[in-house]
């Protein structure tokens, strides 16, 4: 299959991760940047995708160790890869047979990184009042830890998606899953300020996002990310503090607090509680951190 040829089905693909899976824009993104690096080893090394033997990637991946790529970025283009050659082989377009090399390694179980409740209250007083002139920074962390909203959630938000007297919001999860999430009347108060400031100065279009940049127009995830990052480094001093963390945080405070897990997992969006039962985890490993610092015997 010709380098052109090949794009065009880089292309299609992406496009069916959009329009058919209904995959986020961010992650779509993801799988782009991976098939392009595809693209260029193929073609730094004049291979033809349909006639290249089975070991193909192995080379390849074994570069990307040597680049110092982490286990998990590896097993994340291992998956992107694979995704693409099973697309290009239920369309006939390749051989079955295609993946060998394509193991991706065991990843270590980690437990997802979380602020402390008082880390938390720091965090959401950070951008202070009038300072971002619209509250729209303010308005941005309240949600996340409100409602333990993904970024691309979050990043897609509209007006016509607030309901400002329950409290609620409606988001398009993963595969484009409309589920209603309660953010809290503190975090609905937020929005409130920043939703009439931007109608204060001239016509809101319902069904655009929300949140939006200094020139008028939409904000990006990336925007979004460096924001929290910002505000969470003056309270944590990290630099890796990630909008996902707030997502935690919230869900591992709700669980400390007596939260039901099936409620969490409903809120979260998860498919399975399995997923959520990660956050019983970080519970449990701090009641042992307490309990060893606390009892005499500990």
């Amino acid at each position: 299959m010709k380098q052109q040829a090949l794009r065009s089905q880089v292309q299609a693909f992406l496009e069916y991760l959009a329009k058919e899976r209904r995959y986020s824009p961010a992650t779509v993104r993801a799988y782009r940047a991976d098939l392009e690096q595809v693209l260029a080893y193929l073609e730094a090394e004049q291979l033809d995708l349909a006639a290249a033997p089975p070991d193909v990637w192995i080379p390849y991946f074994a570069r990307l160790f040597a680049l110092g790529r982490s286990p998990r970025t590896h097993a994340r283009k291992a998956s992107s890869l694979k995704s693409f050659l099973k697309y290009l082989t239920r369309r006939g377009l390749i051989q079955r047979g295609r993946t060998p090399g394509l193991r991706a390694p065991k990843l270590p179980k980690t437990l997802p990184r979380y602020l402390t409740e008082d880390q938390a209250a720091q965090l959401l007083n950070r951008p202070r009042e009038g300072a971002d002139g619209d509250g729209r920074d303010r308005a941005i962390l309240n949600l996340f830890y409100g409602g333990g909203l993904r970024l691309s959630e979050v990043e897609t938000i509209r007006p016509q998606d607030l309901d400002l007297e329950s409290a609620t919001v409606h988001v398009a999860g993963k595969g484009s899953k409309v589920r209603i999430v309660p953010v809290g009347q503190v975090a609905m108060d937020t929005v409130k300020h920043y939703l009439h400031w931007r109608r204060a100065r001239g016509a809101v279009d319902e069904s655009s996002p929300l949140f939006r940049n200094r020139l008028g127009g939409p904000l990006s995830s990336r925007s979004v990310a460096r924001l929290v990052k910002k505000y969470a480094r003056t309270v944590t001093g990290a630099e890796s503090v990630s909008p996902h963390a707030l997502r935690h945080s919230f869900a591992t405070h709700l669980l400390d607090r007596g939260a039901d897990l099936l409620a969490i997992k409903e809120m979260l969006g998860h498919e399975s509680v399995r997923t959520t039962q990660i956050y019983t985890h970080v519970t449990s490993e701090r009641i042992g951190r307490v309990y060893r610092k606390a009892h005499p015997r500990g």
